[in-house]
């Protein structure tokens, strides 16, 4: 079944699979309940934010994304600032705090490296404001996780988003 992992012993695979399930699950958690804080703790100093701009084209080329336009291109300092302005009172987009609820689903390891994973998975998350609005965001990601003694920790992360125009502007995490 898990072909990339197949150097592991035979019951492994399901444990590290086990694990990372949960790590993304409780991030998911502590994203849709606005403990930033407790969300950057999951991160490396290393990290890297990113989220290429959907393209349709018949030639679309991947291998540019890093360097074509971008929602975001973000490392820990970026994120802390976000955080920062999030929790300052004086973000008028989220005040009161939106709610806001993910799903995180098809989490698949794609690579094994020594004590690295690299991750996929898709996401639904739903956003409602005070006012009424609400938005949709979907899309998948590919994340590496960096193994530290019983847990993980987010060393980057590529969010596509599946639609090309964002219903509003970002004031989440994905």
């Amino acid at each position: 079944m898990t072909a990339h992992l197949s150097h592991l012993p035979a019951a492994e695979p399901y444990a590290v699979s086990l694990g990372i399930d949960r790590f993304l699950y409780d991030e998911a958690a502590l994203l849709d309940e606005g403990r930033y804080q407790e969300w950057l703790a999951l991160l490396t100093d290393d990290i890297r934010y990113f989220a290429p701009q959907a393209e349709f084209s018949n030639n679309a080329d991947p291998s540019l994304d890093y360097i074509g336009a971008h929602h975001f291109d973000e490392d820990r300092r970026a994120l802390e600032n976000r955080v920062e302005w999030l929790d300052s009172g004086l973000n008028h987009s989220e005040i009161p705090p939106s709610l806001k609820t993910r799903l995180i689903s098809n989490i698949r390891v794609l690579e094994w490296r020594g004590g690295e994973a690299k991750v996929g998975s898709n996401f639904l998350i739903f956003q409602a404001r005070w006012d009424g609005s609400s938005a949709l965001f979907a899309g998948r990601r590919v994340d590496m996780l960096r193994g530290e003694p019983g847990t993980w920790r987010l060393a980057s992360r590529i969010v596509y988003l599946s639609m090309p125009v964002l219903p509003r502007s970002l004031t989440l995490f994905f």
